[in-house]
């Protein structure tokens, strides 16, 4: 603890001097230039010397870039899922007439799809064909299949 405070309070009494600044910004500069020359400029020649291994080495990593976009759209669907956004409005086609909207008396194919788009029932079929509980939290067969007790979910 005491040593971070001395350092603090080195940092504290730090002062900077207009003069030094530019004095040693000039000489970072000069030491890129130096080491610019010295590393690129002269080596330049060595450059052509080598030009077909670099060239094969850009061709490489072109081919590689552009097998990895094409694999990233081509797969893309494939870990990608569609889902739906809430809200907005839903649409449903309906082939032929629809004279009533009573699930009681719907008898075409498209009153039975808005019947069942508008009113829920207490048991549904699941996509495996099993009945599941739409209103119903749960349901038993009493005598024989003679009687049915069916339990509400309580928000109904």
């Amino acid at each position: 603890m005491a040593d971070s405070e001395k350092k603090w309070n080195k940092f504290q009494r730090l002062s900077v001097r207009p003069g030094k600044f530019s004095q040693r910004a000039k000489r970072a500069e000069d030491a890129s230039m130096k080491h610019a020359r010295k590393f690129i400029v002269e080596r330049a020649h060595s450059a052509r010397e080598v030009r077909r291994h670099i060239a094969i080495w850009l061709l490489g990593m072109g081919v590689l870039i552009a097998i990895a976009t094409a694999q990233f759209f081509l797969y893309q669907s494939s870990y990608t899922a569609t889902a739906g956004v809430g809200g907005g409005t839903y649409a449903e086609g309906v082939k032929g007439s629809v004279e009533t909207l009573n699930p009681l008396y719907a008898v075409t194919p498209g009153e039975q799809a808005a019947s069942r788009l508008m009113f829920s029932s207490l048991l549904t079929y699941d996509t495996t064909g099993s009945l599941r509980g739409d209103l119903a939290e749960n349901y038993s067969v009493l005598d024989e299949g003679k009687r049915y007790r069916v339990k509400l979910q309580p928000t109904v």
